[in-house]
């Protein structure tokens, strides 16, 4: 994508074929990265000018002449600005030729333009690029760099909102006010905190200002972003990535839809891009569509196969999905993560700060990746290794300053895995009480997030975490801590479920966790009414269709509308249990004709079937049921 940004650097630098990679300038929380130990020392500048505060009697004149003669109305709607009544875009090359004096040079440039220089007081000069009737840009360079924002004020641009532009190395190259095609280009000798402005370049409107301006806004101000990417959609409906910085926006929102809608838009206009593919592929994980986000994700690695970002991030990604997909594929998963642990092993040795990041964060998710592939696979000794496998994922952390937004994120992600690990080994968590530490960390998260839906998210996350924790101390029939965090799961999951409902599974997990809230009730302490306040609520949620990431659920679906069916027999409810007891009796019958169940796990809902049909009267029904039950332990099949 060659952005037309890149014509403003081009006239700045004069040199044909430069067009370093530009950036929206976000605001930045303090990056734990920022200072790891490079393999590239660079010695800091030691003779930076610094200028006083205002402008000297030359600038004086140069920012009267350009107020003067710039367009400095407070338009209300998109339109280029005009220098001495020169307008990209609009001016044609006849105008200028009768309104301006004779340019002191011409020199053909790229793209079958022609740049002219101009050398008009008070100004060092001004560059003008035209085709054959029209002018394309004009660029005004300043005798004498002047401060950003009191230029602005003098050219009416202060009440617009600026967008800061970086180049490829992070440094900061200037800003540009979409609205009005304006771009200040910063003097690189000037102090950060008070940039000063060596050239002015005027543009046609397009597209990539407001997209970077709402890259930038996107954390913050969301809808404030949407708008921004809708003008540039108005601009160009072609391009890509509009489409897709959209699609991300609807996903934070929780529009999963709308969000796929619009990186298929962006994938159709460019169907080049690792970044588009790796994207979708989140989107179709958190539909629950995995094949189709392993589609995505293997595309991304043959779109760039020399990315050392892209192959990390995908073999992690790839071994994720593996392991948590319906294949569940833990040895071919553990391949991936630990391909993915040799990669970001190089990048977190990478003189960029931002590859550092990407390969820390690459590293520690592979490390977790690992540790539930063994736990959940079938593998020896997992008590033994699984520990350490998360135990060298925490100590990672080491190098993130304690305190700080990453760290948390961090620590919550650590503590998410391990409890996921251990549901897998069906082992007590030790030492460590992974459920506080998630909690700690998650509610440290929440006074960070910078959104309702990230918060959303975050809520949404330790939910479903906790379920999993109840589950590990139910498997170990801890019963009064797998009720504490089963209760802390519902209050999260039921906030945040409306957000949620386009999520795959997430009406089922809420079921399974009221299911398992009501069986401690029943089979613990014999509470009958208490197991069926909770029962009630799980049967419409979990009597649909398994997620395709927990077909293997559809056996344990099954039986659990048979274990439900005991309490409402025993509170005499006789009908409803019969019809509970057969649902689970079609579901298990599924399942193992699926190949996710033993046939000898229906031995169970026969006999409960032929019982219950004895007790009310139904004896047909109680001798075909007694049959099965006879013919099945008679021919037990494994």
């Amino acid at each position: 994508m060659r952005f037309s940004l890149c014509l403003s650097i081009l006239l700045l630098f004069g040199a044909v074929g430069f067009c370093p990679s530009l950036r929206a300038q976000a605001p930045q929380e303090a990056d734990p990265f920022q200072d790891w130990p490079s393999p590239v020392e660079v010695p800091k500048s030691s003779n930076l000018v610094i200028r006083a505060v205002g402008p000297t009697p030359s600038e004086q004149g140069e920012i009267r002449v350009l107020a003067a003669q710039f367009d400095s109305e407070e338009v209300t709607q998109a339109e280029p600005a005009r220098l001495y009544g020169v307008q990209p875009g609009t001016t044609t090359v006849e105008e200028l030729d009768n309104t301006w004096p004779l340019p002191a040079s011409l020199e053909d440039y790229q793209d079958g333009l022609e740049r002219r220089i101009y050398h008009r007081d008070p100004f060092e000069s001004v560059e003008i690029l035209v085709d054959e009737k029209h002018v394309h840009g004009v660029s005004i360079n300043l005798r004498q760099p002047v401060p950003s924002d009191a230029l602005a004020k003098d050219l009416s641009l202060s009440f617009l909102e600026p967008v800061a532009i970086q180049g490829a190395g992070e440094e900061s190259l200037g800003q540009a006010f979409p609205e009005r095609g304006v771009m200040f280009i910063f003097d690189p000798q000037s102090p950060p905190k008070a940039p000063m402005v060596k050239q002015i370049v005027l543009e046609t409107i397009t597209p990539e200002p407001f997209i970077l301006r709402a890259e930038a806004n996107a954390p913050r101000n969301p809808n404030q972003a949407l708008q921004d990417i809708e003008f540039a959609l108005k601009l160009d409906q072609n391009f890509p990535r509009a489409h897709f910085l959209k699609g991300k926006i609807l996903a934070e929102q929780g529009e999963l839809e709308q969000a796929l809608s619009a990186l298929n838009d962006a994938i159709q206009r460019d169907g080049q891009s690792a970044e588009y593919a790796l994207f979708r592929a989140d989107l179709w994980e958190q539909k629950g569509n995995y094949p189709q986000a392993v589609v995505d994700l293997q595309s991304a690695l043959t779109l760039d196969t020399e990315d050392q970002e892209v192959l990390a991030l995908v073999n992690s990604r790839l071994g994720n999905l593996l392991a948590e997909g319906p294949s569940h594929d833990f040895h071919k998963a553990i391949e991936y993560h630990q391909q993915a642990i040799l990669i970001a092993k190089k990048l977190v040795e990478h003189e960029t700060p931002e590859l550092r990041k990407v390969g820390f964060e690459v590293l520690l998710d592979a490390h977790l990746g690992v540790s539930k592939d063994i736990a959940w696979g079938k593998w020896k000794s997992k008590p033994q290794v699984v520990p350490k496998w998360i135990e060298r994922a925490e100590n990672l952390l080491k190098a993130v300053p304690e305190g700080t937004p990453a760290y948390d994120n961090f620590q919550f992600q650590v503590a998410t895995a391990a409890i996921h690990a251990y549901v897998g080994m069906q082992a007590p968590f030790g030492e460590r009480n992974w459920p506080e530490i998630l909690t700690e960390s998650g509610e440290k998260r929440m006074l960070h997030s910078k959104s309702r839906s990230e918060k959303s998210d975050i809520q949404w996350q330790m939910g479903s975490s906790l379920h999993e924790a109840m589950q590990v101390f139910l498997a170990n029939e801890d019963f009064e801590q797998a009720l504490k965090w089963g209760d802390r799961a519902v209050l999260l999951l039921e906030q945040e479920l409306a957000a949620h409902k386009e999520e795959a599974g997430a009406d089922y997990q809420l079921g399974r966790l009221y299911f398992r809230i009501g069986s401690i009730h029943l089979i613990k302490y014999q509470d009958y009414d208490r197991a069926i306040s909770w029962f009630e609520k799980s049967i419409p949620k979990i009597n649909q269709q398994v997620p395709e990431n927990a077909l293997a659920d559809a056996g344990r679906q099954g039986e659990s509308f048979v274990t439900m069916a005991i309490a409402y027999w025993k509170k005499g409810e006789r009908e409803k249990a019969i019809t509970l007891t057969t649902q689970g009796l079609k579901k298990m019958e599924q399942a193992v004709e699926e190949g996710y169940l033993p046939q000898s796990a229906l031995a169970v809902p026969y006999k409960n079937l032929a019982g219950m049909h004895r007790f009310v009267g139904n004896q047909p029904e109680a001798q075909t049921f007694q049959q099965l039950s006879e013919r099945l332990n008679a021919n037990p099949v494994r």
